[in-house]
């Protein structure tokens, strides 16, 4: 394995607690300002220079769109950025994009960047040996061509071979990469009355966050995605009580929420032990647990386990929606959380409330 690889294998896509508080760490280092929110030049440099991820700019660019169109931006102001809750899955298909990209080199004989029908032919017998099928090359190649060009470029290749089985789909992956696959095609060089999609160079997006523009038809991506959903969780978190002691004479508590492949994370609440949040978060429901871990936040170390507590479908659906308070547990733990849960039906819009027992 090359030092590429290997970095890129140790990245924190996990949804173990140990692979959560790395990952914090990990979203720290891209968000210096503390804002909450990463640009496309912030994650370019932090890739370079903070976890030698040296990569090629167009697999980190179709991976951080990718990620930033899976959930609604938490301003008006962020379609251009992603937070916390699209941070993990970045992280996979960084993973993704990188092996394309890597299989795409080996493709493109003349090494100008993009495929040639010769090209693609030729290669038939090297993408059989990945176990893609393909009975007529020339009409693969069509399919891909979207714009009739006569070339297929990196974002063009990446996309159909998604849709062939191509590359490494282990369990960390799979949900991810059938979201990805669910949702509308991830293109820079396409039209938006074409395909969908906004018109991102994937030369010019690295280059900074004003290279990007407005992306309201990222939400296009999201709404696919919703529609394989039956509703959204409404999660309450309002406040925790009596937890331990972290920094010496206090902690600096905040709450992160896995649900399915996404992560959402509360505000910090500065020196209290008792801190009271009071937010609302929302989540496309997948049907599965919902697991809410407290840390405490720490500026040099790694941030320090709190506590848990995890909810399991049947008893998200079985509950009346009044506020709870739940005994954290895990190592070290102690103290309750307050939290509150409620369905809302995506076609009619009813809501109903759901308590953890």
């Amino acid at each position: 394995m090359d030092a590429l690889s290997a970095s890129l294998a140790r990245l924190p896509t996990g949804k173990d607690a140990q692979s959560k508080r790395r990952r914090i760490a990990y979203f720290k280092e891209v968000d210096n300002n503390g804002n909450g929110i990463c640009s496309l030049a912030e994650i370019d440099h932090a890739c370079r220079n903070k976890w030698n991820i040296d990569m090629a700019a167009q697999a980190i660019n179709r991976a951080f769109h990718a990620a930033r169109d899976m959930s609604p931006p938490v301003q008006d102001f962020s379609d251009d950025y992603i937070d916390f809750s699209e941070f993990r899955i970045f992280l996979v298909f960084l993973q993704h994009y990188h092996e394309l990209h890597t299989l795409f080199l080996q493709l493109d004989a003349s090494g100008d960047g993009r495929l040639g029908v010769d090209e693609f032919v030729q290669a038939a017998p090297l993408l059989q040996s990945w176990g893609v099928v393909i009975e007529d090359p020339v009409a693969s190649f069509r399919h891909m061509d979207a714009d009739g060009g006569g070339m297929v470029l990196f974002d063009e290749f990446a996309h159909w071979a998604l849709h062939q089985g191509v590359g490494t789909a282990d369990d960390e992956r799979a949900e991810a990469l059938k979201l990805l696959a669910l949702a509308k095609a991830n293109l820079a060089s396409k039209g938006l009355e074409d395909m969908q999609r906004a018109k991102f160079s994937v030369e010019e997006g690295i280059q900074g966050q004003g290279a990007l523009g407005k992306a309201d038809v990222g939400r296009l991506l999201l709404r696919g995605a919703l529609d394989a959903c039956p509703g959204m969780l409404v999660v309450g978190v309002h406040q925790a009580t009596g937890l331990r002691i972290a920094d010496k004479t206090t902690s600096d508590p905040y709450a992160v929420l896995s649900y399915g492949d996404a992560e959402q994370q509360s505000k910090t609440i500065k020196r209290n032990l008792n801190p009271i949040w009071n937010e609302t978060l929302r989540f496309a429901d997948p049907g599965t647990t919902l697991e809410i871990n407290i840390f405490d936040y720490d500026v040099q170390s790694s941030d320090d386990f709190l506590g848990r507590v995890v909810v399991d479908v049947e008893t998200l659906k079985a509950g009346n929606g009044h506020r709870q308070r739940l005994a954290l547990v895990g190592e070290g733990a102690q103290g309750t959380i307050d939290v509150s849960f409620s369905w809302q039906d995506k076609r009619s819009g009813a809501r109903r409330g759901y308590q953890a027992k």
